[in-house]
């Protein structure tokens, strides 16, 4: 994080072992903010080359949804921009994966930024 705890260089989430499941991290919202941003993507040892069953980011304020969407091997990167709500004291990065006889993905949240 930096000086002021509101950026970090990423999140990198996955499910062991290559099974289906749920993986998250919960953070405290600053004060006077009121963006969230980052680039989604998977790790690209797994794009294009096999099918990994099928990863979603979800982005939460306050445990309420504010972003939901899946992606496959096809998939290579996003950014994401949201307007945090008023108020909202927390944000939950997380990747729900459903992985395929071959396992699943690495997926990541890279620069994220609360500003």
């Amino acid at each position: 994080m930096d000086k002021d705890g509101m950026s970090f260089r990423g999140v990198g989430m996955y499910t062991l072992g290559g099974t289906s499941g749920i993986a998250y991290a919960k953070y405290n919202i600053p004060d006077s903010t009121n963006r969230f941003t980052t680039h989604i993507s998977l790790d690209s040892v797994w794009c294009g080359t096999s099918a990994y069953g099928t990863s979603t980011f979800q982005i939460f304020f306050d445990d309420v949804m504010a972003f939901s969407e899946s992606y496959t091997e096809t998939f290579s990167a996003r950014l994401i921009d949201i307007q945090i709500p008023q108020n909202a004291k927390t944000i939950t990065l997380q990747v729900s994966q459903d992985a395929s006889s071959e396992g699943n993905h690495a997926c990541f949240f890279g620069s994220p930024l609360i500003s």
